[in-house]
């Protein structure tokens, strides 16, 4: 059975069957991250892992079942990701800020395809952005906003920088979770490494 400790003095333990949207955990480490996704008492998480470990996937779970499942806690899904090209940069795209983020933001259209299990993802966030309940925000833009009743989940931190990532902290307001994602090695930014990257810090 899995377990998580509280000030190293009470145990709870955590049920095998457990979900969220659909999703079940495969292993005991994601038993113990999807609990603590959707813990109310846990505001801050910081979750790191290799490629495929599925932390993108089990917060966006968690963060529907808590939007837009039967017993909402949250107004709103907010999913920020850095805009760092993995290779050269292909320069100036046409369109609105949105229209650009938008070939930046598959991963989670490719995830919330998979929770959605009926229709592309890119479908499935657009129809719930229409609702309000779901938007993407590049990190760059989120200084001076106070964010909340808003499930936060932001990926690929080891490419943010201590200062980018303390901003981005300090955005939270009442009632808001948020979630950073990342891997450190795996840093896309030239002054970053292992040590100084945002999700480290």
């Amino acid at each position: 059975k899995c377990v998580k400790v509280y000030n190293d003095l009470q145990i709870k333990l955590i049920p095998n069957k457990q979900s969220a949207s659909g999703v079940e955990p495969s292993s005991a480490e994601q038993k113990l991250c999807l609990d603590a996704l959707m813990d109310p008492k846990v505001l801050v998480m910081c979750i790191q892992g290799p490629s495929g470990s599925g932390k993108t996937l089990l917060s966006i779970s968690a963060a529907l079942e808590q939007t837009i499942g039967p017993k909402p806690v949250f107004n709103k899904i907010l999913l920020c990701k850095p805009v760092v090209p993995v290779d050269n940069d292909i320069g100036f795209l046409p369109g609105s800020e949105k229209d650009k983020l938008m070939p930046l933001m598959h991963s989670f259209f490719d995830n919330l395809e998979h929770i959605s299990k009926e229709q592309d993802g890119l479908k499935f966030y657009n129809a719930l952005n229409t609702q309000n309940k779901i938007d993407i925000l590049p990190t760059y833009s989120i200084r001076g906003r106070s964010i909340t009743n808003t499930f936060i989940i932001v990926d690929e931190c080891q490419n943010l920088t201590s200062h980018a990532m303390k901003t981005i902290v300090s955005r939270v307001g009442e009632g808001t979770k948020i979630v950073l994602l990342g891997d450190p090695t795996q840093i896309d930014t030239a002054k970053l490494d292992v040590n100084n990257n945002g999700l480290t810090y």
